[in-house]
This record gives C-alpha cells, structure tokens and sequence, in this order.
C-alpha cells in the first residue's frame, strides 16, 4: 500500500512513462501507400531460390574483391587490433582473491546464536531447521 502523501520523486516516476506514452500517441503515421509507384505494386514477387546455389555462384566469381597491399594491411591491422579488444575481454570477470572469499562461503554463526529468539513484534521466531531447508 502507498501512503496517501507520495514523495514527489515517486510521483515523477509515474508521471513520466505516461507522459512519454502520451507523447509518442501524438505522433502522425507517415503516409507510405502513396511511396509505392505503380510499376513496383503491378510487379511480379520474385522467384524464392534456394541458398546453395547461389552461395557457389558468389564463390565461383570470387566474392572477396580484390584488396590493394595497403588497403589489405589495413584490414589485416583491424582484425589483429580487434581480436586482441576481443581477447582482452576474455578474462574471468571474478578476481582470484574473490573467487575464493565465494568458495568460503557466509559465516552463519551469527544466526546460530539468534536462533529461536523472536526476529521482531511482526515475524515469528527464527527456526533454525528452516534455515538449511531447500527453496521451493
């Protein structure tokens, strides 16, 4: 439940997605019937072919075209300085240092020592069989 008095920060939070949506259902449909000439709406759709065939007619007419020395050096350098961004990249994104602190696990004998006391006027008392019991 929301408090009768919502800060204004929360109150902005819900004013400006609406606002926005409102915003984008002023915008006018661009008239796209009158763009298609009337050549291009009495053509035929074209022929569906299948992809081999035409993947070896690209390999057979050398679908590489052909690179001057510098322009090949070039694109040999940019390949090389984005395989190494890519390597860089690579790198496990948890340190050793952490990795291990994970491994080791939460001290939980802070809550051995409160359990069964009461956790506050709303929540029951802290059963300590019910902390080790899966999540379903």
């Amino acid at each position: 439940m929301v408090a009768p008095d919502m800060t204004p920060l929360f109150r902005l939070a819900l004013l400006l997605p609406a606002a926005a949506l409102a915003l984008a259902a002023c915008a006018e449909f661009p008239e796209l019937d009158g763009r298609v000439t009337p050549a291009a709406a009495a053509a035929p759709y074209p022929d569906l072919v299948p992809l081999p065939p035409l993947l070896a007619a690209a390999d057979a007419l050398g679908a590489a075209p052909d690179l001057s020395a510098p322009a090949r050096a070039a694109a040999d350098t940019r390949a090389a300085e984005l395989r190494a961004r890519a390597a860089a990249l690579r790198p496990p994104v948890v340190d050793p240092d952490a990795r291990a602190r994970l491994a080791a696990g939460v001290d939980t004998s802070a809550l051995d020592a409160v359990a069964g006391q009461s956790l506050g006027p709303d929540l029951p008392a802290a059963d300590p069989a019910a902390r080790d019991a899966p999540l379903n």
